[in-house]
């Protein structure tokens, strides 16, 4: 009997022993319902403000290659699209269109930023968060674009919704809530003065109220303390000066609750925490709460389940019962976020504070095996091999643009080698024919002036011979006057000499 009861006692511890090592593991949904916050910056939400219902992806894509729907339309309904697709993993793929269209024109920058966004979302539910920070830090770079400039807080929020399904992690989570802690200190006031996003004003109160719940299991009253007060200061800000999205006030309000719930922690009082808790779950339920639906449900979930820890540590089992149904209905509806691991490890904790050992120790195996096979990945170190993929991904499409673009400049080169070819034969044959047409005219000059060259010297022959003719005329009358003178007056002479010799001599010369 000794035996046995030794053997249960070893059950029993073993049961604790792992509970201790899996009690990370209840902040699972953390890491569900700080992804929905995303909600796309500067928008309000998934799917808010369309109409219709959304088409599948390739009806979507063929009515925008056809022409039927514009840019804007196609980038809009591919958000309803997208809610719909968080654990789908080709979704990448699926974005290839709103990618191409988003990065065509600058007015469609924040469409870049919905962009990767998606990608965070996609990364998280498929369980590859080195790969969401990895687009987390993507979708900030693309944010600082827009000025002013304001820190999403989304890398933050994201690590330590990572780092909270893991308590060895709880260094890692102080170290990263210190790191953001004074830009949170001074988001009050930078609401009332400044234009603060919405995705910051919901990531910071997600933050704090992470850091709220992890000083109140350090029992660091002091410390929780100073994180309520800028919770309240932070939410009066936004009451003063409200963000104009309903939904994302509700989401910073649900968070509020959750802080003042962990600072309510420190002080004690099961009926105030009670009180607290159904406050939260209420107005988490309501009706007219504006947040988009997936929050809504991850949310809602975070607070069953809180239910069932609450009524499981008071020892009302029926009430912690209850609850368990109602969450496991819901795992059912395979839409729904999770993967069941945080309701098996409080389903084990309800059965071993029942006394039912051997059904907390399967409950609890089961949720140690779906944690070793995805919560361990999760709590791995952010620099390991998933954002190291990511990295070497963003790299091969990198590679592969820079492949296309030299493709596309050696086709370019290739093009304006040919012009210039042509361009060279074009200009060595229009050359040739301004030679040939040079020389053409060259000819006819020469030509031209070998008419006026003759015609310069007949001219000149003529004017020699009218000259000479003159010339001769001139002589002719000139000399014949002359010589008919002379001959009278030889022969006057003749008539009065009577010298016979000098007769004869005059008449010799008159002859």
């Amino acid at each position: 009997m000794s035996g046995v009861i030794r053997e249960i006692a070893t059950m029993r511890d073993s049961i604790f022993c792992m509970m201790k090592r899996l009690l990370g593991i209840q902040c699972l949904f953390k890491i569900i319902l700080a992804v929905c916050i995303l909600s796309f910056s500067n928008t309000g939400g998934f799917g808010q403000g369309q109409a219709g219902k959304a088409m599948n992806w390739d009806e979507l894509l063929t009515q925008y290659q056809q022409g039927k729907i514009n840019d804007t339309t196609y980038l809009n309904q591919v958000q309803l699209l997208v809610e719909q697709s968080f654990k789908d993993s080709a979704l990448k793929e699926n974005l290839a269109a709103y990618k191409e269209i988003a990065w065509s024109k600058e007015v469609y920058q924040p469409y870049r930023i919905k962009y990767y966004a998606f990608l965070a979302n996609n990364a998280t539910f498929i369980h590859k968060e080195g790969a969401s920070l990895y687009y987390l830090e993507r979708m900030e770079d693309e944010m600082k674009k827009v000025k002013p400039y304001t820190n999403s807080l989304n890398a933050p929020r994201q690590l330590l919704a990572i780092y909270a399904a893991n308590r060895s992690t709880e260094k890692r989570r102080m170290a990263e809530f210190e790191r953001v802690w004074p830009f949170l200190v001074t988001l009050p006031r930078s609401i009332v003065k400044d234009s603060v996003p919405p995705v910051t004003c919901v990531n910071a109160m997600t933050i704090l109220s992470n850091g709220a719940q992890l000083y109140a299991d350090r029992k660091d009253t002091v410390r929780v303390d100073s994180i309520l007060d800028v919770a309240v200061n932070t939410w009066r800000s936004l009451e003063s000066r409200p963000v104009p999205d309903e939904g994302k006030m509700q989401q910073c309000l649900f968070f509020l609750y959750r802080v003042k719930y962990a600072a309510k922690q420190m002080t004690g009082g099961e009926a105030e925490a009670k009180k607290d808790l159904d406050t939260i779950y209420a107005f988490i339920s309501s009706p007219e709460l504006k947040a988009n639906a997936v929050w809504k449900k991850a949310a809602a979930r975070t607070m069953l389940l809180k239910m069932v820890d609450y009524f499981t540590e008071t020892g009302n089992n029926d009430s912690a019962e209850h609850y368990l149904r109602i969450i496991g209905e819901q795992l059912t509806n395979k839409a729904q976020p999770g993967d069941g691991t945080a309701f098996l490890l409080s389903y084990g904790k309800l059965k071993a504070k029942e006394g039912d050992f051997k059904s907390a120790y399967e409950n609890l195996l089961k949720a140690y095996e779906t944690g070793d096979s995805i919560i361990g990945l999760r709590t791995t170190d952010i620099d390991n091999n998933m954002y190291a993929q990511a990295e070497a991904e963003y790299k091969s499409e990198a590679l592969k643009k820079v492949e296309n673009q030299k493709m596309q400049r050696n086709i370019i080169i290739v093009l304006i080698s040919v012009a210039a070819l042509a361009g060279i034969g074009l200009l060595y044959l229009r050359m040739k024919k301004k030679d040939q047409a040079a020389k053409d005219k060259i000819n006819k000059l020469n030509y031209a002036s070998q008419l006026q060259i003759m015609e310069l010297e007949e001219r000149n022959r003529l004017v020699k011979q009218e000259e000479q003719r003159k010339l001769g005329m001139e002589l002719h009358d000139s000399l014949a006057g002359t010589i008919a003178a002379v001959k009278m007056k030889i022969e006057t002479e003749l008539v009065n000499n009577n010298d016979a010799e000098q007769v004869k001599r005059l008449k010799e010369t008159s002859n």
